[in-house]
């Protein structure tokens, strides 16, 4: 029940964000320009006996479009470094859950145990039981209560 609860953040989650990142290859990047500005062009030239300047002034407008693919993401995307180490680190949680819930488990296992020995009824040892069985609801997003319900999970 922890597991499934944690699988929402686990492992498949990184390779499924690995090949969306490599998939991004296929994706176009598209860049527009356009730039205005003021042309001007100055001729000159002697004809016969006088000398001659023409100008011209003019608007200048010009327009552009680019269109990039990355297709060597499709290989190796740069985001996959980050998320192996992402991964890695959810194996490493994935392996504290599952040590914190054996031991938390078999702890309220003790515990009621105990609370079946007695003879008078003992608030520390229902307060620990309760306090045990909150983190296992914690752990699953309340299965664990759920199951407790149902009968299922057996003392």
């Amino acid at each position: 029940m922890a597991l499934d609860a944690a699988r929402a953040l686990g492992p498949e989650r990184i390779r499924e964000l690995s090949k969306r990142a490599r998939l991004a290859g296929l994706m176009p990047q598209l860049k527009l320009s356009s730039e205005r500005g003021l042309k001007q062009a100055l001729s000159s030239g002697t004809v016969g006996l006088s000398d001659r300047t023409n100008a011209a002034v003019g608007d200048d407008l010009s327009v552009g479009a680019t269109l990039t693919f990355d297709l060597d993401h499709l290989v190796f995307a740069p985001e996959e470094v980050r998320l192996l180490s992402i991964e890695r680190w959810l194996a490493l949680d994935r392996r504290k859950l599952i040590n914190d819930v054996v031991r938390l488990y078999f702890q309220r296992r003790k515990l009621l145990r105990e609370q079946a020995s007695v003879v008078l009824p003992e608030p520390e040892l229902d307060d620990s039981i309760a306090e045990v069985e909150a983190l296992l609801d914690g752990f699953t997003d309340g299965e664990f209560s759920k199951a407790l319900a149902r009968g299922r999970e057996r003392p």
